[in-house]
């Protein structure tokens, strides 16, 4: 009986806590929606959309003659060195061949994988926000298409960004040069380019995907929480798996794909995690709008009632 009360007290003073009461509320929900299931059903559709979309943007990175080098050396600080050693043997294979069929297949598969992992979002999303009538099938469909194609132009627009980053950044010392002696400054302008599409295609699934209307604002904590917690994570993962899991040791050949697997795995719960983000600080500012215009309403009533009894006294007394 103790222990109960214990518990319901702690609970009470875990949820008046603003900041407590949310982590809580997350991992509740999180369990509640299997967040663990729908994560590696988006980590299955993101897996076979990454290996396409690696073939097309590096086709197409190799028509525009550019150097995959300084591309390979930005990439390798996100993603773990097993990772990247197979996207090496895929642009070596890829820049060897030249190909404009491989590039269009790549275009073709990266499209349809992205849009099925889209669907799988959208199911996911949709739960975090407690929307339980989905979209007609087609609608759903032309949406997933949609956000398909806008995340695989973001996708290689950043990867044009990442090949131009060392040219902007000359091209800003050359405007700016007293910047050059900041290679802090410099660094942060890298990692900026670098986030910024990530951002931004986050914010667009958090505001547009689920089946439910949204302002902007209500995509904004769940799209930095993912985008920051993506890249420490991701680096955190690179460091584990190259420094102390070994993966490709015991696996052989396959350990690439596993880490590969597990890689999009974090990151589909990370996403699917931002949204489920999103909906509790939404749902805490309703309540905290909701008891402020509640206090307002109280207050304007005991001051109309403050009145009507100071007008009656005023009558009595004639």
């Amino acid at each position: 009986m103790k222990n109960t009360r214990r518990l319901t007290a702690l609970k009470e003073r875990i949820q008046k806590n603003a900041f407590l009461g949310s982590v809580w509320e997350i991992v509740r929900r999180s369990f509640r929606h299997n967040i663990f299931g729908m994560a590696a059903e988006l980590a299955y559709y993101l897996l076979f959309c990454f290996l396409p979309l690696i073939i097309f943007g590096s086709s197409l990175i190799g028509l525009l003659n550019f150097d995959m080098t300084e591309f390979s050396q930005e990439i390798a600080r996100l993603i773990p060195e097993d990772i990247m050693n197979l996207v090496r043997s895929y642009l070596d294979y890829v820049q060897s061949m030249q190909s404009p069929t491989l590039m269009y297949m790549g275009l073709v598969l990266s499209i349809y994988f992205a849009s099925s992992a889209m669907r799988s979002l959208m199911r996911s999303l949709n739960k975090a926000y407690d929307v339980h009538k989905d979209r007609h099938p087609v609608k759903k469909f032309i949406i997933s298409f949609f956000f398909s194609i806008v995340f695989l132009v973001l996708i290689l627009l950043s990867m044009l960004i990442l090949l131009a980053g060392g040219y902007i950044v000359q091209l800003l010392i050359g405007i700016f040069p007293q910047i050059e002696g900041f290679q802090w400054l410099i660094n942060l302008l890298r990692f900026t380019i670098l986030i910024l599409p990530i951002w931004g295609v986050l914010i667009l699934l958090y505001r547009f995907t689920p089946n439910r209307k949204l302002r902007f604002s209500s995509a904004l904590p769940g799209a930095v929480f993912s985008t920051v917690t993506w890249m420490v994570v991701s680096a955190g993962f690179s460091f584990y798996v190259s420094d102390m899991a070994r993966y490709s040791f015991l696996y052989g050949s396959l350990g690439a794909i596993i880490v590969l697997m597990l890689w999009l795995y974090i990151t589909g719960m990370i996403f699917i995690l931002g949204g489920e983000l999103n909906f509790v600080v939404m749902k805490r500012r309703e309540r905290r709008e909701k008891e402020k215009i509640k206090t307002l309403l109280l207050q304007e009533r005991q001051t109309i009632e403050k009145k009507g009894h100071d007008a009656g006294g005023e009558n009595g007394e004639h």
